[in-house]
């Protein structure tokens, strides 16, 4: 182990005197303690020199190939010299030193504070680097107020917290101390004001209060130092935030440590008085009077929330309709709530009703007081319709299923006043369609269903009456269309068994042209037609009525060869809506066409062409009755014919072409030319 601890070399030797140093040690070795010189004729040295410059002649010879000595306090780290009669030997390796630190004292213990002095006494207490005081807080050696091998002298921190210190070296080497440190933290011994308004300023009073870096209300408002009305050792004046609720006022030290003051209360509204504009009325405004109601920050009526005003120490706001009787509850900005005496509001008052009895369906005039606050109505428990109203008058219009019963007023908060007496309501025999359809074609069979519909005696379209029915029960009619029903959009007309005449509230759109459905494959339409290119050899222009259409206005003649009335010269396949049709005697060819003014009959044939393919189709224009005139009656109707084989777009013509004799077209209007699957 001795061995161990030496270290071994020299730069230089005697030879001639036979002196050599082999080893010495310990090295580190304690200053003070015994360090050991190993070699041939070592005895013969007389002086060790350590570093830098101290020089020892006390040694000790063990024989003559060992001596000793003890190290100086003031030997520092370097090389060691020999000194013998006619020379020297300087160690090849530096002399080390252990230096375990220590502490014997601190100073003073008690009554510190930060900011204080406080003095570290021990030893090998310049190889410090850093002290840190409880709670973890680290004082840097370059923060020192002095550093010595005997002591050291530093400022308290302001984070510091009573108890043991600790001191580290460089390696991280950490030593204790035995005795605490007592640090003064804040106290809070007196609140000047207990009873505060938010934006008041308060006073703490206490000791050492200067080390305060935030004070906390109850609720979590915060204040931080730099926002405090004034500090010092023994006092803080502080605002009281507009969020701050009743509790301990707690300080906060710089430590972290925290410490509760008594607690405050924070003001609310009192002395409440409430005076109405008028009246307690819904939608009629009302003022609050009273103390501290700038703290006001939420308003609600029992049953409803309300915006408000406050000015002039008042705060005025207006009753919702949808508030019921209650107390108003005023909310602060600390949370806390205060209620006002409770309101009575004013309700509908039903002074009389006429007439007393009626038929279902009939009105009924209302009279009373405050009136305008009612929102929905009921006879019997039936709803009821609301007319014309004021505050002292309405009129209702009862439903045809209503029976006789009280009247029952609801206002918007859920209130519901009742008549006294009841109304005698008579069932109404009065026909009502409740359903119909919103479009049909003369000759079709419709459906209309509704109540009463046992009590109608006829059905009109315009002045065309209805003649075939095939069910007439009390909820439904079921008739056909007369085919000179005027097509156009229009109400239907009832007549009652006891002569009435009752409209139904829809209309129904006549036509006598086929739906175009997603079915249809639409060849020819209009509703682009800017947007396309076009030919023909007649007269014409597009019109707009709910749609495009094309409509005539000159002669043709296509005796001498076809020519176009139609001719859309930019189309193909590949552009939407068109395809091409494969197996046209699968499906049938459709086109709407109205004549505004009856054709004379024309001797050479009516005949045209569809291209591609130059379909023929023999006599295409419609006739009237007699047979005389080419007609539609002036409305629209759909034809439809067939074809058969392949249609095959392509980039040439797609048309309709006059394959007939020489014919005045002014008036006649096509529109929608389309396969439909059959």
């Amino acid at each position: 182990m001795l061995a161990a601890a030496l270290t071994v070399g020299c730069t230089n030797s005697d030879e001639g005197d036979g002196v050599t140093l082999k080893a010495f040690g310990p090295s580190p070795v304690l200053r003070g303690g015994t360090i050991r010189f190993i070699g041939s004729n070592i005895d013969r040295v007389t002086e060790v020199v350590f570093p830098e410059g101290v020089s020892v002649t006390e040694i000790t010879r063990v024989n003559s190939g060992e001596i000793t000595a003890i190290v100086p306090q003031e030997a520092t780290v370097g090389r060691v010299k020999l000194i013998f009669p006619g020379g020297e030997i300087t160690t090849a390796s530096q002399i080390g030193f252990s230096e375990p630190f220590s502490i014997s004292s601190l100073a003073p213990l008690t009554l510190v504070r930060e900011g204080d002095v406080v003095t570290i006494a021990g030893d090998y207490l310049n190889n410090i680097v850093k002290v840190v005081f409880t709670g973890n807080v680290a004082v840097e050696q370059a923060d020192f107020v002095s550093q010595s091998r005997a002591k050291i002298e530093l400022k308290v921190p302001a984070a510091a917290t009573s108890g043991k210190i600790y001191v580290e070296d460089a390696a991280g080497n950490q030593l204790y101390s035995d005795d605490e440190l007592s640090i003064h933290q804040p106290t809070v011994a007196t609140v000047t004001t207990t009873a505060v308004r938010p934006g008041d300023v308060i006073s703490l009073g206490g000791e050492y209060l200067d080390l305060v870096e935030k004070v906390i209300f109850t609720g979590g408002a915060e204040v931080a130092k730099a926002d405090f009305v004034s500090q010092s050792a023994s006092m803080i004046k502080v605002t009281v935030p507009f969020t701050a609720q009743d509790g301990g006022v707690t300080i906060v030290a710089a430590s972290g440590q925290e410490v509760e003051s008594a607690p405050i209360t924070i003001v609310v509204p009192a002395e409440l008085l409430i005076t109405a504009d008028s009246r307690f009325k819904a939608g009629l405004g009302i003022t609050i009077s009273g103390s501290n109601l700038d703290l006001v920050t939420d308003l609600a009526f029992t049953g409803a929330e309300a915006t408000f005003v406050y000015a002039n120490g008042n705060i005025t706001t207006t009753i919702p309709m949808t508030a019921i009787d209650g107390e108003i509850t005023l909310t602060t900005s600390s949370t806390k709530t205060v209620t006002t005496e409770a309101l009575t509001l004013v309700r509908p008052v039903i002074t009389s009703f006429a007439p007393t009895a009626i038929i279902a369906g009939e009105e009924v005039t209302i009279t009373g007081e405050d009136l305008d606050l009612v929102t929905s109505a009921k006879v019997g428990g039936n709803a009821a319709l609301i007319g014309s109203r004021t505050a002292t008058e309405m009129v209702i219009t009862t439903a045809l299923s209503a029976p006789s019963g009280v009247i029952a007023l609801t206002l918007e908060n859920g209130v519901v006043v009742e008549s006294a007496d009841a109304l005698d309501v008579t069932p109404s025999t009065k026909p009502t369609v409740s359903s119909m359809p919103a479009k049909a074609m003369p000759g079709d069979e419709i459906t209309l269903t509704g109540t009463n519909l046992n009590y109608v005696e006829a059905v009109y379209f315009g002045d065309v009456k209805v003649t075939t029915y095939s069910i007439r029960s009390k909820t439904e009619l079921t008739f056909t269309i007369p085919m000179d029903a005027p097509t156009a959009a229009q109400k239907i007309k009832l007549v009652a068994t006891n002569g009435d005449v009752i409209w139904t509230d829809d209309e129904i759109s006549l036509s006598m042209t086929d739906p175009v459905t997603e079915d249809s494959i639409i060849m020819i339409d209009f509703e682009h037609a800017d947007n396309r290119t076009w030919a023909w050899n007649i007269g014409c222009s597009f019109e707009n009525d709910n749609s495009w259409y094309i409509r005539y206005n000159g002669t043709v003649d296509g005796t001498g060869g076809s020519k176009w009335i139609i001719n859309q010269q930019t189309h193909s396949a590949s552009m939407p809506p068109y395809q091409d049709i494969v197996g046209a005697e699968n499906y049938w060819f459709k086109m709407d066409i109205k004549i505004e003014n009856d054709i004379p009959v024309i001797s050479t044939g009516n005949n045209a062409q569809f291209v591609p393919g130059w379909f023929w189709v023999s006599d295409w224009l419609p006739l009237n009755e007699a047979g005389t005139h080419y007609s539609t009656g002036g409305a629209w109707i759909t034809l439809t014919m067939n074809f058969s084989g392949n249609i095959t777009l392509t980039s040439g013509d797609l048309g309709w072409a006059w394959a007939g004799g020489e014919i005045d077209l002014t008036g006649v209007c096509l529109d929608n030319l389309r396969f439909e699957p059959k």
